[in-house]
């Protein structure tokens, strides 16, 4: 039977540790989980080959996970314990002093996270963001402002300069219990245009005032004293620190908004999660918006379940407000969102800041590159989320710095080249400038991928029998636009998605011709028409046009 590792090298490790002239910090228990969990479950082979990123992966990811922890459980003999571990490793040869040097250095990082990591309930661990909402590994890359204009707009956030004026305003005043006296807070509510009831007996009988008050705290606009009001490092940073401090500064804040917006005395529902998923409908929407309504609903269907009682959500709704409401008007205020009548929009600021988010959360949003700087399939890519405006402002850009012949080669090329759904893209993108490079286009009715499009583009600037679709032509037109939409295409919609391309009583013809494209989703998509569309003929002709495929 193979030795266990773990209890091969756990007597060298204790006879190391005798024969230290200063005692060890660490202990064998420690070490012996620390070791388990790196050959186990992190998948080092052996000691030597630990890497800073395995750290990572052991105290951030691992152990929260595989050891129970107490919250106030101190964690820092785990530490030491691993510090001797590597102290070990290579005083015996296991890793080089260079090596050892650096992984000291990344259990230094990474220390200020391991406790809090290290000690989250099961539901506060850190998540995968992108599983957690459902979220693709990409999205579509975003045209921003730049750092500066964007520090600008944070700089005007009327929400943050509220907090500011708070702070400011209150510097010397004392606390009690965390909060103003009574006619302290009644003087800074009126300055800063809060109601205040006829009979206010403290701080708390004005609401908006300590929501305020404890956002600013949160934000470092007031400092940590407990007997004083002190200003804190944020008035500094906001609004004339420099651009990046603000950046930060306005980031914080719409972290903590959204985490804090709806933890309030309004406890008939759980909505601890809806300010997120609103926020990632908002930035899925893009510059398209989205209606109030249909975040109301959203916010609805996450709150209501089989455990809440009908009249949950009307009471919620009675005692604290709209939810959909009260989030975006918290979010206008911040300068996250634009309201144009019943639609709301993520600012830039907004997009900026929630799409570093998603990037830390394990979603890719990237940054669409200075115009000069674009390839064809960075313009591809963007228009999957931008606006008709959008796109058609960057497309005018785009050949404008390029040309039109070498941009229409650049997007014919990565037509050419990519998949179905960046095909239909590319050509759509190049069409309505083929009047200025109708040779790469007349080059295109060479190229199998291309020739559809290519004839179907030249008809329209010169009709001519030659340039006729035929059944070929169809089947690679229809195989692209369903392999666009595989995972999306409604089967009540099907049949219109294919007298899009062939005429009725074809779709025998059709098929024959598209078993033998070489293309790679043509099996995918005559196993959809086959087992989704209504026309039990048109069906069956599609599966046996696919068991040619298997047949082959």
């Amino acid at each position: 039977m193979e030795r266990d590792p773990v209890d091969s090298l756990l007597p060298e490790l204790a006879e190391w540790a005798e024969k230290q002239a200063q005692p060890v910090q660490g202990n064998s228990n420690d070490a012996e989980i620390l070791l388990r969990l790196l050959y186990e479950h992190v998948g080092l082979p052996e000691l030597g080959e630990l890497r800073p990123d395995d750290l990572e992966e052991l105290l951030l990811e691992q152990f929260p996970a595989k050891v129970a922890v107490e919250e106030d459980e101190d964690l820092t003999e785990v530490l030491a314990t691993l510090r001797e571990l590597l102290t070990f490793a290579g005083d015996t040869g296991r890793i080089e002093p260079g090596q050892v040097d650096d992984l000291r250095r990344k259990v230094d990082e990474i220390e200020p996270r391991f406790a809090e990591v290290a000690t989250a309930p099961p539901d506060e661990q850190p998540y995968d963001l992108r599983e957690e909402l459902g979220l693709p590994d990409r999205l579509p890359p975003l045209r921003l402002p730049s750092d500066e204009e964007l520090a600008a707009a944070a700089r005007q956030s009327p929400l943050l300069d509220r907090a500011r004026r708070l702070a400011v305003r209150t510097v010397a005043c004392p606390i009690q219990a965390g909060a103003l006296s009574t006619a302290d807070a009644i003087a800074a509510a009126e300055a800063l245009g809060f109601a205040v009831p006829d009979a206010v007996e403290g701080m708390a009988d004005i609401p908006e005032l300590e929501r305020l008050w404890e956002w600013a705290a949160e934000l470092e606009f007031i400092g940590p004293s407990t007997e004083i009001v002190e200003v804190g490092p944020s008035v500094d940073d906001w609004p004339d620190g420099d651009d990046q401090a603000v950046l930060d500064v306005w980031a914080d804040a719409l972290g903590l908004l959204l985490e804090e917006i709806f933890q309030d005395e309004c406890a008939d529902l759980d909505l601890e999660d809806v300010a997120y998923y609103a926020m990632v409908s908002l930035f899925l929407a893009r510059s398209e918006g989205a209606p109030v309504a249909e975040l109301r609903d959203m916010i609805r269907d996450i709150a209501v379940d089989e455990t809440t009682s009908d009249s949950a959500w009307d009471n919620w709704i009675a005692n604290c407000g709209d939810p959909a409401e009260r989030l975006l008007a918290v979010l206008a205020d911040l300068g996250a969102v634009t309201m144009e009548g019943d639609i709301a929009r993520l600012t830039p600021l907004g997009q900026y800041t929630f799409g570093g988010a998603l990037t830390d959360g394990g979603v890719e949003v990237p940054l669409l590159p200075p115009v000069e700087e674009m390839a064809a399939f960075d313009l591809v890519d963007f228009a999957k989320g931008a606006t008709d405006e959008e796109l058609d402002a960057e497309t005018d850009a785009w050949f404008e710095a390029r040309g039109a012949v070498a941009a229409t080669d650049d997007l014919l090329t990565a037509a050419a080249e990519g998949e179905a759904e960046d095909r239909m893209i590319a050509v759509s993108i190049a069409g309505p400038h083929a009047a200025t490079a109708t040779q790469r286009w007349q080059e295109a009715l060479d190229e199998p991928m291309l020739r559809p499009y290519a004839k179907v583009t030249l008809h329209q600037l010169n009709p001519s029998e030659e340039l006729e679709s035929t059944v070929a032509d169809a089947a690679r037109l229809l195989t692209d636009m369903l392999a666009a939409a595989l995972d999306s295409v409604d089967p009540e919609e099907l049949p219109d998605v294919l007298a899009e391309t062939v005429p009725a009583g074809q779709e025998p013809a059709v098929f024959e011709e598209m078993w033998r494209l070489e293309h790679p989703d043509v099996r995918e998509v005559l196993a959809l028409i086959g087992d989704q569309h209504p026309d039990k003929k048109i069906a069956k002709a599609a599966r046996k046009a696919g068991f040619k495929i298997a047949g082959e």
